[in-house]
This record gives C-alpha cells, structure tokens and sequence, in this order.
C-alpha cells in the first residue's frame, strides 16, 4: 500500500525563485534516497492559492521508514536542512502529514 509524506507551504512574497531552486535541490535528494517526489501549486484554492505541496511517495510503510533512517545519516540533506530552513526562509511550513492509499470495495 503506498505512503506519501505530503508538506504544504506558503511561499514569502517575491520569493518564488529561491523556493523552487531549494525544492529542485531537495528532490534530488530525496530521489537518490529512494523517494519518488511530486510537487504541485494549488491554483483554483481560495485562501490557498499559489501553495505548494511537496509530495514523497514511498511504497510501503517499511519504505517509508528506510527512507527516513537514510535521511537521518545523509550529509547532503542536513546540510540542506541547515540552509533551508535557516534564518529568512523563502516559505512557510503550513502543514505535514503522512497519508495512505484508501482501499474501496
């Protein structure tokens, strides 16, 4: 059953350049860890328009769970986190969360 990790973020104003260069930099980490990475901009959304959701999918939940074991020991990716997320940030976390596929009968 698949697992995704989906974060939501509200980018700062005029900062859409910065953003986009950190998240092509982050997805190519996270791909060579074993994650499969979409990213989507919400466009019709109200309030929620021009956010952007950074989707990982991972097969299972035992993937998901490798995945986060490699990222932990990763220089790469926290180097990355340090710059990222340091001070002046190009977005705003406004949500995480991990989700699985719903069987239907």
């Amino acid at each position: 059953m698949s697992v995704v990790q989906i974060t939501n973020w509200r980018i700062t104003a005029g900062r859409n350049v910065d953003f986009l260069a950190l998240v092509s930099e982050a997805k190519k980490i996270h791909e060579r860890l074993g994650g499969r990475v979409r990213v989507r901009q919400a466009t019709f959304a109200g309030e929620n328009a021009g956010r952007v959701a950074y989707v990982i999918e991972h097969d299972d939940m035992m993937a998901l769970a490798s995945f986060g074991q490699k990222m932990q020991a990763d220089s790469e990716w926290q180097a990355f986190v340090t710059k990222a997320f340091g001070p002046n940030p190009s977005a705003t976390l406004m949500s995480n969360a991990i989700a699985t596929d719903v069987v239907l009968p």
